[in-house]
């Protein structure tokens, strides 16, 4: 695991707040569960999108350096 801080505009950062305050957690844990999520994603859509490549034909070589592109 690694630690970093970030900034964070004043503005998002209340917001985040209270989106965290409505779901019952501490910031921290809100923000930290929000990027894990983010990042998840990202890798799921990348899977698929060369998963589906490879059953459309679509040359490996392009669908590789779309997901690099991305």
């Amino acid at each position: 695991m690694k630690r970093k801080l970030i900034d964070i505009p004043d503005e998002d950062f209340r917001s985040l707040s209270i989106k965290a305050a409505k779901a019952g957690k501490f910031l921290k844990p809100y923000i930290e569960d929000l990027l894990a999520k983010d990042a998840r994603n990202e890798l799921h859509a990348k899977d698929h999108f060369l998963n589906t490549a490879r059953k459309c034909e679509v040359p490996l070589v392009d669908a590789e350096w779309v997901v690099k592109n991305l």
